[in-house]
């Protein structure tokens, strides 16, 4: 914690840890696939980044438990809006990030929990159906990766952590279609990100990453 202090009387920083700082993962026997245990420890790992704003475009990639703010960052930002039931810090997130400096400590401050009864892991498609309102209502657009976890959770009911999910044409499909009626009045902007993320979906049998 002697970090976290530091980061607060040398800087006037409003936030800090806005990141993971370290990830351990601990699966259960029961999965046992070396190969998705490896891919899951390095995708997990693409949290172990320095805060940019512009990434909350796309993910929510702030670990909650390992997060600090003063209670005057947290009441200008609006604090948290109760009426959503789902992606309540993500909305937080971006609202407090366009009026503060957010910084990620490099300290071992808390641990986050994956189990299987977590909202991320049980209402997979109620999750990603959040976050791309979320995400249109704060920048009008919905990402082709939020779009494609929410299609591909109503077309698969693994979990994503514990189970791996695997890419399909008719996921593809099914994202390029929904998010060109959401994205409609920037059409060549998501056919854009379409093409590019189903080279790499569509190239190999890797399992999807999990995201928010």
């Amino acid at each position: 914690m002697a970090g976290l202090a530091a980061v607060y009387q040398s800087s006037g920083t409003e936030v800090v840890n806005a990141g993971i700082g370290r990830i351990d993962v601990d699966l259960p026997d029961e999965i046992g696939d070396d190969d998705y245990l490896a891919w899951l420890d390095n995708a997990l790992s693409s949290g172990l980044r320095q805060f940019d704003p512009e990434l909350l475009k796309s993910d929510c990639f702030i670990c909650q438990p390992a997060s600090f703010l003063r209670r005057e960052a947290f009441l200008e930002a609006g604090m948290m809006d109760v009426n959503l039931h789902l992606g309540l810090d993500y909305d937080f997130w971006i609202r407090l990030a366009q009026r503060h400096t957010l910084r990620k400590v490099d300290d071992y401050l808390a641990t986050s929990r994956m189990h299987r009864g977590a909202k991320t892991l049980r209402d997979r498609s109620a999750v990603f159906k959040a976050s791309i309102d979320i995400l249109e209502a704060h920048y009008g657009y919905a990402p082709y990766t939020q779009i494609y976890g929410y299609c591909s959770a109503l077309l698969d009911p693994r979990d994503g952590f514990f189970e791996p999910v695997r890419p399909s044409p008719f996921k593809y499909a099914l994202a390029v279609l929904y998010g060109s009626m959401r994205n409609f009045r920037q059409l060549p902007r998501y056919w854009k990100e379409c093409l590019g993320e189903a080279a790499i979906k569509l190239k190999g049998a890797s399992p999807e990453v999990p995201r928010r």
